[in-house]
């Protein structure tokens, strides 16, 4: 806050930011809104590129930086003044554009704004055990300034309280659902350089711990989510989008699923201030593969309802819950350059594919959809096995012969000990099919050919189920960073 400055304030928050992970006491009982409809202006336009607004302002800038002094000055300033006049006659599309910045013909499109309402307002935050702080006026004069959490329209007032509430509170635990921003050691010098670097002039990502907590409600069921994958963790999802209108959403075949991870793995190492980092690559320093859990490039396809197309919606990053703040900070820092909060990012060859912020509305881009806890999960991507059971290479091409029981056996066996990879039981039962298992699902054959390490892996549709509930997401497979084998639970009634 601009008051930490002040004698006791960055002392009460660096006090704060050591405590760890409170207590949560919140309501569970919540009223919902039904989503009010707004037409809305959309995005100014621009007559000029970003890329070329940027290069014009680098030029004049160092025009200006070398005149400063005497005639120069004046010479500089006609350089500068034929910069901005050498744009170029405009074109009637030019004027057109021109026109929409005029509020009378400037287009609307909907925007909704839900709500929800706590039955009980009041939230506190408590570390049990905790001392109060040596000035506990200076951290009152600091929470006074704190007006919204989240969503600017969430309006607080924050005070320092020293009696613990009754009734049961939300807590932190590994491998529970609900995903929530916190603090930790040395967020407070982070966020100060972070700032020192863009000074609120360039777009940002507010950097924070991602804890998993659990409701009071969920105290007697975590015992059967709690196993969970190794590698799961906190998502950041981005909406494949129109190039032309940001505003509007695209998509892109479900086939090219590992592709389309591939590009974004590779736009995150290219922006990244350290792409060698082992999470981000998957490599460790001496270039060999990485054996323990680190960043899933995920496509998220429309699948699992009965107008699904199969189609890629979006894409995601996710990082294992072990990641360090360091870890989080640079792929933080990476996502600000290449997709600030209202620019769209590249992907591919030639810029092919175009990504903004995810729109969590979308139930393929929520990651609650692919994180619930279930006993059945299917296939939304195919499993690239570890190994090519002999058979299965040319079954169900063309009129070729369906594979064997024998075959579909051993194939089972590798997404069985796929399971132990990352961390969970070994399933009860697992069917293995080349063609898709979920409504909009894409057939094992339409997908390219998948290389691991050199060698081409199968890939086969499945479901599984478990003896008890299992937390997602679930990810199997040889492909399993890279946008295959991406599970989808489903009730087991399906």
């Amino acid at each position: 806050g601009a008051d930490g400055s002040r004698e006791g304030g960055r002392a009460a928050l660096e006090w704060l930011e050591l405590l760890g992970n409170p207590e949560i006491f919140a309501t569970e009982s919540v009223s919902y809104r039904s989503p009010v409809i707004h037409f809305v202006p959309v995005n100014d336009v621009d007559l000029t590129s970003p890329q070329k607004y940027q290069r014009l302002y680098e030029r004049i800038g160092n025009a200006l930086a070398q005149g400063l002094a005497g005639a120069a000055v004046v010479r500089k300033e006609r350089d500068v003044n034929s910069m901005v006049q050498s744009r170029g006659p405009m074109s009637m599309s030019d004027v057109d554009k021109a026109g929409q910045m005029f509020a009378e013909s400037r287009g609307r499109q909907a925007r909704y704004y839900p709500t929800v309402r706590p039955a009980d307002p009041v939230v506190v935050y408590w570390w049990e055990g905790a001392a109060d702080p040596d000035d506990r006026d200076v951290l009152d004069s600091l929470l006074s300034q704190v007006v919204r959490l989240g969503h600017s329209s969430s309006f607080v007032s924050l005070t320092c309280m020293s009696d613990r509430p009754n009734g049961r509170a939300w807590l932190p635990q590994k491998g529970a659902p609900s995903l929530i921003r916190s603090i930790g050691p040395g967020l407070l010098q982070i966020l100060e350089r972070d700032y020192a670097d863009h000074r609120a002039s360039r777009s940002r990502t507010m950097r924070s711990a991602t804890v998993r907590y659990r409701a009071p409600s969920d105290a007697g069921v975590m015992a059967s989510v709690a196993p969970r994958p190794d590698m799961a963790g906190s998502w950041r999802v981005f909406q494949l989008v129109d190039p032309a209108d940001p505003e509007r959403a695209a998509s892109a075949p479900g086939r090219l699923a590992s592709q389309l991870t591939s590009a974004i793995r590779g736009a995150v190492l290219a922006h990244a201030p350290d792409a060698r980092l082992p999470v981000l690559s998957g490599h460790a320093a001496d270039g060999s593969p990485l054996t323990a859990a680190h960043a899933s490039y995920l496509a998220l396809p429309n699948v699992g309802h009965d107008r699904s197309t199969g189609a890629v919606s979006g894409l995601a990053i996710m990082m294992p819950d072990g990641s360090t703040e360091e870890e989080l900070g640079c792929l933080d820092a990476a996502l600000a350059r290449w997709v600030g909060p209202r620019s769209v990012g590249s992907l591919g060859r030639g810029g092919r594919w175009h990504v903004g912020r995810g729109d969590a509305s979308l139930a393929t881009l929520d990651h609650r959809r692919w994180s619930r806890s279930s006993v059945c999960w299917v296939t939304a991507t195919p499993v690239a096995l570890g190994r090519f059971p002999a058979g299965l290479r040319h079954a169900g091409v063309g009129r070729r012969e369906l594979p064997s029981d024998a075959v579909l056996d051993a194939a089972g066996e590798d997404i069985r000990r796929a399971c132990g990879h990352v961390g969970l039981p070994e399933p009860e039962n697992v069917h293995v099919s080349l063609a898709p298992l979920l409504d909009g699902a894409i057939p094992v054959r339409s997908y390219p050919p998948f290389t691991r390490g050199g060698v081409r892996r199968a890939l086969v549709h499945a479901a599984i189920s478990f003896s008890e509930p299992v937390s997602g997401p679930l990810i199997l497979g040889s492909g399993r960073y890279l946008g295959l084998g991406l599970f989808l639970p489903v009730d087991w009634r399906q």
